[in-house]
């Protein structure tokens, strides 16, 4: 497998050890979820990981949305919210798809082989398995769009993916969850093989204020502001993900008013987003 297929977590080598207490791996800090997704979420890693007599077939979770909704880190608190709670450690297997891929004839095949390989021989060493998807769209995109100039080893590497799902039919104790960020595009052979595939929309309204107010920090200048203020900002940044508010809005208006962002007001942030207008969200 390349070596850059498996992210390098920092624990050993290809995998997530959880219950974790290091933000890197599990950094909820601004996270604001639809709360049915989360409900979801959690009770699927339950059930699929430490219910003996859970349903039969494939137990696979797909959350699907704009990039910087937080599908990734709902997955992996989730995840880790349960393995605390149970006391049972908790392996995730995080594989970046889009690195799986190798223009050698058959090797992306055998590297994702060797992946459901790994969750299997984890699985007989005692521990609960989740192998955790990441943009899986990139790496299955469906068949009927394929052409001629696409590589040829990208149907065999499809199948090789739907193939390793099917050898986890039956077996208590792994799940497969995974993200997507354009559903559409997905072979939906693959589709097929998920059971709950659920939509991950950007924040509301008041999530948005919340995800400001959360990275401006507690000591905020914009709590002096009136609330309605904050509001406004809020509804002019509809559709934003929590990551763009971060990154995008946040970032500017700190370079624009040279201020840090505990003091920027709603009126910094208005006039950052004055000339952020038309930018893709």
């Amino acid at each position: 497998m390349p070596a850059n297929a498996l992210a390098d977590v920092r624990s050993d080598g290809d995998c997530i050890t959880l219950p974790s207490d290091d933000p890197w791996v599990c950094r909820t800090d601004g996270l604001v979820m639809d709360p049915k997704v989360v409900k979801v979420a959690y009770r699927f890693f339950s059930q699929g990981l430490f219910k003996e007599d859970r349903s039969k077939g494939i137990w696979a979770l797909l959350l699907c949305g704009a990039p910087g909704t937080g599908k990734t880190t709902q997955i992996l608190d989730s995840a880790n919210r349960l393995a605390r709670t149970t006391g049972k450690p908790v392996k995730v297997l995080r594989v970046e798809c889009s690195a799986v891929f190798n223009e050698a004839l058959g090797a992306t095949a055998k590297a994702v082989d060797a992946v459901f390989d790994r969750a299997i021989s984890l699985r007989l060493a005692g521990y609960a398995v989740i192998i955790l998807l990441d943009d899986i769209d990139g790496a299955c995109p469906s068949r009927s769009r394929l052409g001629n100039g696409d590589p040829a080893d990208t149907k065999q590497a499809i199948v090789s993916w739907l193939a390793g799902m099917d050898r986890l039919s039956g077996q208590p104790g792994i799940v497969v969850a995974a993200t997507c960020n354009l559903p559409e595009h997905l072979d939906p052979a693959i589709i097929d093989r998920f059971g709950p595939v659920l939509n991950v929309p950007p924040p509301d309204l008041h999530a948005r204020a919340r995800i400001l107010l959360h990275y401006l920090g507690e000591r905020s200048r914009v709590n002096d502001d009136d609330p309605v203020e904050l509001e406004n900002v809020a509804r002019r940044v509809e559709g934003w993900s929590g990551r763009a508010l971060m990154q995008r809005l946040i970032q500017t208006a700190t370079l624009l008013s040279g201020k840090p962002p505990v003091e920027l007001s709603c009126t910094d942030l208005n006039n950052a987003l004055d000339i952020l207008s038309g930018v893709t969200k």
